[in-house]
Protein backbone atom coordinates (compact mmCIF):
# COMPACT_ATOMS: atom_id res chain seq x y z
CA UNK A 1 0.00 0.00 0.00
CA UNK A 2 2.67 2.21 0.83
CA UNK A 3 4.87 1.79 -2.39
CA UNK A 4 1.44 2.73 -4.44
CA UNK A 5 0.78 5.68 -2.40
CA UNK A 6 4.50 6.57 -2.97
CA UNK A 7 4.34 5.44 -6.61
CA UNK A 8 1.03 7.75 -7.47
CA UNK A 9 2.15 11.07 -5.23
CA UNK A 10 5.69 10.73 -8.06
CA UNK A 11 4.02 9.83 -10.60
CA UNK A 12 0.94 12.80 -10.30
CA UNK A 13 3.73 15.51 -9.02
CA UNK A 14 6.70 14.43 -12.33
CA UNK A 15 3.30 14.61 -14.53
CA UNK A 16 2.53 17.78 -13.57
CA UNK A 17 5.78 19.25 -14.24
CA UNK A 18 5.54 17.57 -18.15
CA UNK A 19 1.72 19.24 -17.85
CA UNK A 20 2.21 22.80 -17.24
CA UNK A 21 4.52 22.88 -20.46
CA UNK A 22 2.01 21.11 -22.01
CA UNK A 23 -0.39 23.68 -20.90
CA UNK A 24 1.67 26.33 -21.88
CA UNK A 25 1.95 25.10 -25.63
CA UNK A 26 -1.75 24.40 -25.91
CA UNK A 27 -2.55 28.26 -24.14
CA UNK A 28 -0.10 29.46 -27.07
CA UNK A 29 -1.50 27.39 -30.08
CA UNK A 30 -5.10 27.95 -29.42
CA UNK A 31 -4.36 31.45 -29.44
CA UNK A 32 -1.31 32.17 -31.96
CA UNK A 33 -1.62 29.19 -33.77
CA UNK A 34 1.72 27.68 -33.67
CA UNK A 35 3.51 24.86 -31.95
CA UNK A 36 6.55 26.19 -29.71
CA UNK A 37 9.30 23.55 -29.66
CA UNK A 38 11.27 25.66 -27.67
CA UNK A 39 9.07 25.54 -24.56
CA UNK A 40 11.69 23.07 -22.90
CA UNK A 41 14.15 25.01 -23.81
CA UNK A 42 12.55 28.30 -21.78
CA UNK A 43 11.43 25.42 -19.18
CA UNK A 44 15.66 24.79 -19.01
CA UNK A 45 16.41 28.57 -19.30
CA UNK A 46 13.87 29.33 -15.97
CA UNK A 47 15.60 26.38 -14.12
CA UNK A 48 19.39 28.64 -15.11
CA UNK A 49 18.07 31.85 -14.31
CA UNK A 50 16.68 30.62 -10.43
CA UNK A 51 20.19 28.37 -10.02
CA UNK A 52 22.14 32.34 -11.12
CA UNK A 53 20.12 34.83 -8.85
CA UNK A 54 19.61 31.82 -5.52
CA UNK A 55 22.40 30.29 -5.71
CA UNK A 56 24.85 32.22 -7.04
CA UNK A 57 23.93 35.55 -6.43
CA UNK A 58 22.04 34.52 -2.80
CA UNK A 59 18.81 36.67 -3.45
CA UNK A 60 15.84 34.91 -1.12
CA UNK A 61 14.16 32.52 -2.27
CA UNK A 62 11.16 34.26 -3.07
CA UNK A 63 12.25 37.11 -4.46
CA UNK A 64 14.21 34.94 -6.13
CA UNK A 65 11.19 32.80 -7.99
CA UNK A 66 9.26 36.57 -8.56
CA UNK A 67 12.84 37.68 -10.86
CA UNK A 68 12.78 34.10 -12.16
CA UNK A 69 9.10 34.52 -13.76
CA UNK A 70 9.83 37.82 -14.48
CA UNK A 71 12.87 37.18 -16.60
CA UNK A 72 10.76 34.84 -18.42
CA UNK A 73 7.30 37.14 -18.86
CA UNK A 74 9.98 39.52 -20.22
CA UNK A 75 11.33 36.78 -22.46
CA UNK A 76 8.39 35.79 -24.24
CA UNK A 77 7.64 39.27 -24.90
CA UNK A 78 10.82 39.81 -26.70
CA UNK A 79 10.93 36.96 -28.46
CA UNK A 80 6.78 37.67 -29.89
CA UNK A 81 8.02 41.15 -30.74
CA UNK A 82 11.44 40.22 -32.41
CA UNK A 83 10.63 37.34 -34.13
CA UNK A 84 6.26 36.17 -34.09
CA UNK A 85 5.54 39.70 -34.87
CA UNK A 86 7.38 39.99 -38.07
CA UNK A 87 6.73 36.45 -39.32
CA UNK A 88 2.70 36.66 -38.78
CA UNK A 89 3.40 40.64 -40.63
CA UNK A 90 4.41 38.88 -43.39
CA UNK A 91 1.64 36.03 -43.08
CA UNK A 92 4.61 33.33 -42.90
CA UNK A 93 2.82 29.98 -43.53
CA UNK A 94 3.00 27.76 -40.25
CA UNK A 95 5.40 25.33 -41.47
CA UNK A 96 7.92 28.40 -41.24
CA UNK A 97 6.89 29.66 -37.85
CA UNK A 98 7.49 25.87 -36.44
CA UNK A 99 10.80 25.68 -38.21
CA UNK A 100 11.17 29.13 -36.31
CA UNK A 101 10.64 27.55 -32.91
CA UNK A 102 13.84 24.97 -33.85
CA UNK A 103 15.85 27.93 -34.43
CA UNK A 104 14.86 29.34 -31.44
CA UNK A 105 15.28 26.02 -29.56
CA UNK A 106 19.14 25.51 -30.90
CA UNK A 107 19.76 29.31 -30.18
CA UNK A 108 18.59 28.91 -26.27
CA UNK A 109 20.92 25.59 -25.95
CA UNK A 110 24.13 26.65 -27.26
CA UNK A 111 22.93 30.25 -25.25
CA UNK A 112 22.86 28.42 -22.33
CA UNK A 113 25.91 26.45 -22.79
CA UNK A 114 27.53 29.64 -23.46
CA UNK A 115 26.37 31.24 -19.92
CA UNK A 116 26.68 28.42 -17.71
CA UNK A 117 28.62 25.63 -19.37
CA UNK A 118 27.00 22.06 -19.79
CA UNK A 119 28.26 20.85 -16.33
CA UNK A 120 24.73 19.29 -14.29
CA UNK A 121 23.73 21.42 -11.36
CA UNK A 122 21.01 20.60 -9.06
CA UNK A 123 19.10 23.02 -6.52
CA UNK A 124 18.10 21.08 -3.69
CA UNK A 125 17.22 23.50 -1.19
CA UNK A 126 14.34 24.93 -2.14
CA UNK A 127 11.85 21.75 -0.34
CA UNK A 128 12.77 20.74 3.06
CA UNK A 129 14.63 17.42 2.49
CA UNK A 130 12.68 15.30 5.87
CA UNK A 131 10.49 13.22 3.79
CA UNK A 132 6.73 12.85 5.49
CA UNK A 133 4.22 10.08 6.60
CA UNK A 134 1.36 10.07 4.63
CA UNK A 135 -1.25 7.49 4.26
CA UNK A 136 1.53 4.89 5.65
CA UNK A 137 4.08 6.29 3.05
CA UNK A 138 6.95 8.27 3.19
CA UNK A 139 6.69 11.25 1.10
CA UNK A 140 8.74 14.11 0.09
CA UNK A 141 7.63 17.72 0.88
CA UNK A 142 8.99 18.56 -2.90
CA UNK A 143 5.90 16.21 -4.15
CA UNK A 144 3.27 17.92 -2.26
CA UNK A 145 4.51 21.85 -2.81
CA UNK A 146 4.39 20.88 -6.64
CA UNK A 147 1.12 18.94 -5.90
CA UNK A 148 -0.38 22.40 -4.30
CA UNK A 149 1.17 24.97 -6.50
CA UNK A 150 0.42 23.28 -9.71
CA UNK A 151 -3.25 22.94 -8.13
CA UNK A 152 -3.08 26.66 -7.38
CA UNK A 153 -1.57 27.82 -10.56
CA UNK A 154 -4.35 25.75 -12.83
CA UNK A 155 -7.08 27.84 -10.85
CA UNK A 156 -5.36 31.05 -11.13
CA UNK A 157 -5.55 30.25 -15.08
CA UNK A 158 -8.84 29.27 -15.09
CA UNK A 159 -10.37 32.54 -13.46
CA UNK A 160 -8.21 34.92 -15.53
CA UNK A 161 -9.30 33.06 -19.08
CA UNK A 162 -13.18 33.24 -17.73
CA UNK A 163 -13.31 36.00 -15.92
CA UNK A 164 -11.07 38.16 -17.70
CA UNK A 165 -10.86 40.86 -20.08
CA UNK A 166 -7.56 39.37 -21.51
CA UNK A 167 -9.30 36.03 -21.44
CA UNK A 168 -12.31 36.78 -23.28
CA UNK A 169 -9.36 38.40 -26.03
CA UNK A 170 -8.13 35.10 -26.28
CA UNK A 171 -10.77 32.96 -26.70
CA UNK A 172 -11.95 34.89 -29.13
CA UNK A 173 -8.73 35.23 -31.03
CA UNK A 174 -8.51 31.26 -30.87
CA UNK A 175 -11.73 30.97 -32.54
CA UNK A 176 -11.00 33.65 -35.28
CA UNK A 177 -8.54 36.11 -35.32
CA UNK A 178 -10.05 38.42 -38.33
CA UNK A 179 -13.35 38.56 -36.31
CA UNK A 180 -11.64 39.57 -33.32
CA UNK A 181 -9.70 42.20 -34.70
CA UNK A 182 -12.70 43.51 -36.54
CA UNK A 183 -14.59 43.55 -32.59
CA UNK A 184 -11.67 45.59 -31.55
CA UNK A 185 -9.50 43.41 -30.11
CA UNK A 186 -5.83 44.05 -30.06
CA UNK A 187 -4.69 40.62 -31.38
CA UNK A 188 -1.29 40.95 -31.60
CA UNK A 189 -1.17 42.44 -28.12
CA UNK A 190 -3.36 39.07 -27.28
CA UNK A 191 -0.96 36.72 -28.42
CA UNK A 192 2.30 38.59 -27.12
CA UNK A 193 0.59 38.33 -23.34
CA UNK A 194 -0.29 34.57 -24.05
CA UNK A 195 3.16 33.82 -24.98
CA UNK A 196 4.26 35.84 -21.64
CA UNK A 197 1.27 33.31 -19.64
CA UNK A 198 2.84 30.79 -21.23
CA UNK A 199 6.37 31.05 -20.44
CA UNK A 200 4.87 32.13 -16.97
CA UNK A 201 3.59 28.46 -16.36
CA UNK A 202 6.41 26.90 -18.05
CA UNK A 203 8.97 29.60 -15.59
CA UNK A 204 6.81 27.96 -12.91
CA UNK A 205 7.53 23.94 -13.66
CA UNK A 206 10.86 24.79 -13.90
CA UNK A 207 11.14 26.33 -11.10
CA UNK A 208 9.31 22.96 -9.25
CA UNK A 209 11.58 20.89 -11.84
CA UNK A 210 15.14 21.57 -9.92
CA UNK A 211 13.56 19.80 -6.96
CA UNK A 212 14.03 16.66 -8.99
CA UNK A 213 16.10 17.32 -11.79
CA UNK A 214 19.21 17.95 -12.71
CA UNK A 215 19.79 21.33 -14.79
CA UNK A 216 21.78 20.84 -17.84
CA UNK A 217 21.23 22.38 -21.68
CA UNK A 218 19.88 19.47 -23.17
CA UNK A 219 16.98 19.37 -20.75
CA UNK A 220 14.87 20.95 -22.92
CA UNK A 221 14.51 18.31 -25.30
CA UNK A 222 13.52 16.02 -23.22
CA UNK A 223 10.48 18.28 -21.48
CA UNK A 224 9.93 19.26 -25.20
CA UNK A 225 9.13 15.70 -26.53
CA UNK A 226 6.92 14.80 -22.91
CA UNK A 227 5.17 17.79 -23.27
CA UNK A 228 4.21 17.18 -26.64
CA UNK A 229 3.13 13.52 -25.53
CA UNK A 230 1.04 14.92 -22.90
CA UNK A 231 -0.98 17.43 -25.16
CA UNK A 232 -1.47 14.29 -27.97
CA UNK A 233 -2.24 12.09 -24.98
CA UNK A 234 -4.96 14.43 -23.03
CA UNK A 235 -6.08 15.83 -26.48
CA UNK A 236 -4.32 18.67 -28.51
CA UNK A 237 -5.95 22.22 -28.00
CA UNK A 238 -7.49 20.97 -24.66
CA UNK A 239 -5.93 22.45 -21.84
CA UNK A 240 -7.40 20.10 -18.95
CA UNK A 241 -5.96 17.35 -21.16
CA UNK A 242 -2.37 19.06 -21.36
CA UNK A 243 -3.08 18.27 -17.99
CA UNK A 244 -4.35 14.88 -17.56
CA UNK A 245 -1.86 13.95 -20.41
CA UNK A 246 1.11 14.73 -18.25
CA UNK A 247 -0.15 13.13 -14.74
CA UNK A 248 -0.85 9.61 -16.67
CA UNK A 249 2.41 9.73 -18.50
CA UNK A 250 3.88 10.64 -15.19
CA UNK A 251 2.38 7.38 -13.56
CA UNK A 252 3.48 5.25 -16.07
CA UNK A 253 6.61 6.25 -16.33
CA UNK A 254 7.14 6.02 -12.75
CA UNK A 255 5.23 2.60 -12.47
CA UNK A 256 7.80 1.72 -15.11
CA UNK A 257 11.20 3.00 -13.32
CA UNK A 258 10.12 0.28 -10.98
CA UNK A 259 10.58 -2.29 -13.49
CA UNK A 260 12.61 -1.10 -16.29
CA UNK A 261 16.21 1.11 -16.29
CA UNK A 262 15.84 4.73 -16.37
CA UNK A 263 17.15 4.99 -19.63
CA UNK A 264 13.94 3.65 -20.66
CA UNK A 265 11.93 6.74 -19.68
CA UNK A 266 11.79 8.34 -23.20
CA UNK A 267 11.22 5.08 -24.92
CA UNK A 268 7.84 4.40 -23.17
CA UNK A 269 6.82 8.57 -23.58
CA UNK A 270 7.33 7.43 -27.61
CA UNK A 271 5.38 4.35 -27.15
CA UNK A 272 2.69 6.12 -25.85
CA UNK A 273 3.12 8.97 -28.49
CA UNK A 274 2.66 6.04 -30.86
CA UNK A 275 -0.19 4.31 -29.22
CA UNK A 276 -2.53 7.29 -28.78
CA UNK A 277 -1.83 8.98 -32.54
CA UNK A 278 -2.50 5.44 -33.95
CA UNK A 279 -5.21 4.03 -31.77
CA UNK A 280 -6.78 7.29 -30.23
CA UNK A 281 -5.13 10.25 -32.06
CA UNK A 282 -7.95 12.89 -30.97
CA UNK A 283 -6.51 12.44 -27.54
CA UNK A 284 -8.66 11.56 -23.94
CA UNK A 285 -10.29 14.97 -24.32
CA UNK A 286 -11.51 15.58 -27.86
CA UNK A 287 -11.24 18.68 -28.84
CA UNK A 288 -13.24 20.72 -31.28
CA UNK A 289 -10.82 22.45 -33.03
CA UNK A 290 -10.19 22.29 -36.94
CA UNK A 291 -6.48 23.07 -36.82
CA UNK A 292 -4.17 20.90 -38.13
CA UNK A 293 -0.99 20.17 -35.90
Amino acid sequence: MDIIVQVLFGGVSIGLIYGLPALGIVLLFNTAGFFNLAQGEFLALSTYVLYQVYVLWKIPLLLSVVITVGVMIAAGLFVNLVLFTPLRKFNAKELYILIATIALSIFMKNFMRLIWKSKPLNIMTIFPQKPLKLLGANVMPSVLWILGISLVLIFLLYILSQKSKLGTGMRAASEHKEAASLMGIAVDKVIGLSFAISLAITAVAGILSTSVLYMIPEMGDSISTKAFAATVIGGFGNPVGAIVGGIILGVIETIASMILPASYKNAITFLLLIAFLLFKPTGIFKTSSNKKV
